[in-house]
């Protein structure tokens, strides 16, 4: 067993449930907008927290931000103490462990609110497993690059999408330049390249059909979502929105199912919000929770992965090969984590 689980708080968690009862369950959740819904606001998601431990449910966060803010907004308290997280998009794994972890290992030291000191220990084999998708971000820049010079160029792609998509490096065009003359990777993004772009629609028809001929260039994972706390202060006379493209050698789903595998946990519960939480969704965990405040691409990629569910999406709940769904109702008041909250006890009560 690889050792950054082995002597974990998450391994001891889910230990303690098969004490105490027959069924297992493990948490993976997004963190902006899911588990944690607006900076100042811990309200609600303590209360998520509180139950969490009551039940000994080891929490996974899966999110797009990168190691050192996850860290900073964890020894701050804006974010709930995890299990373990997996940041830049679900890319690398660590473990949280309260006892200093031998030398050998890779681990990082984080102070919290209370000055209690924990260690988060990365998951080697999980970096093996990334390592051996093939990913060389030095080939994909470069290519990246004769893309964004093709779509400035050619005229093909200009009627294509209309308006010309402009693909913004989120790092710099200067940082990723550096980069290929043998600099350090941008932002320690090893296994990432990000873009902003916008578009002039509310919906994802020409996002996707830009994913769709990267994808088919690049042959890797690519996760295109709204950047949701920009458009969110958009005003309906606004038609350029902003969106996040992120190429990536595996999505969310690879890390989650990854740890149901050492947890050997009975049931998985994941949630998100946003489009890029959809793999995550669709290819993993058992009960899927969307919880309220998501966005409409979301929606609709759940739509087109289940079309004879349309209508069952606006009821709650809902069954879908062998898998249960839990949609918050566009009408209820609750978000992020109170949605997991709500899904979670309905969970147990229906268990036993």
């Amino acid at each position: 067993m690889e050792r950054a689980y082995a002597g974990s708080q998450y391994k001891k968690m889910v230990a303690t449930q098969c004490r105490q009862r027959s069924r297992s369950i493990v948490l993976a959740s997004d963190l902006d907008n899911t588990l944690v819904i607006s900076w100042g606001n811990r309200v609600s998601s303590q209360e998520l927290m509180r139950f969490l431990k009551e039940k000994s449910i080891p929490l996974l966060i899966v999110t797009g931000i990168d190691i050192k803010q996850i860290l900073s907004r964890i020894s701050t308290g804006e974010v709930p103490l995890p299990q373990a997280f997996s940041s830049d998009v679900g890319t690398n794994l660590y473990f949280l462990h309260t006892t200093k972890p031998h030398s050998s290992e890779e681990s990082i030291s984080s102070v919290l609110p209370s000055d209690e000191t924990v260690w988060f220990v990365r998951d080697r084999l999980f970096d093996r497993v990334i390592r051996e998708t093939g990913y060389n971000r030095r080939r994909l820049v470069k290519e990246c690059l004769q893309i964004i010079q093709e779509y400035s160029e050619q005229d093909q792609y200009k009627e294509q999408f209309e308006d010309r998509l402009d693909l913004v490096f989120q790092t710099s065009l200067e940082e990723e330049k550096n980069f290929l003359n043998g600099g350090d990777v941008p932002r320690g993004w090893d296994w990432k390249i990000s873009f902003w772009f916008f578009d002039n629609t509310r919906t994802l028809e020409k996002a996707a059909r830009l994913a769709k001929t990267i994808r088919g260039r690049l042959g890797q994972e690519v996760v295109v979502c709204e950047e949701k706390n920009y458009n969110s202060r958009l005003g309906p006379e606004d038609r350029r929105r902003k969106y996040n493209l992120d190429l990536l050698p595996v999505t969310k789903a690879v890390v989650v199912n990854y740890v149901a595998l050492l947890s050997k946990a009975r049931t998985v519960a994941v949630a998100g919000d946003s489009g890029n939480d959809a793999e995550m969704l669709l290819d993993s965990g058992d009960l899927k929770i969307v919880v309220g405040g998501y966005t409409q691409e979301l929606i609709d990629r759940i739509k087109i992965a289940f079309p004879s569910k349309d209508s069952a999406l606006e009821n709650g709940w809902f069954e879908a090969n062998k898998r249960t769904w839990y949609v918050e109702r566009r009408l209820s008041r609750r978000r992020g984590p109170q949605s997991i909250l709500n899904a979670l006890k309905q969970y147990f009560s229906t268990a036993g």
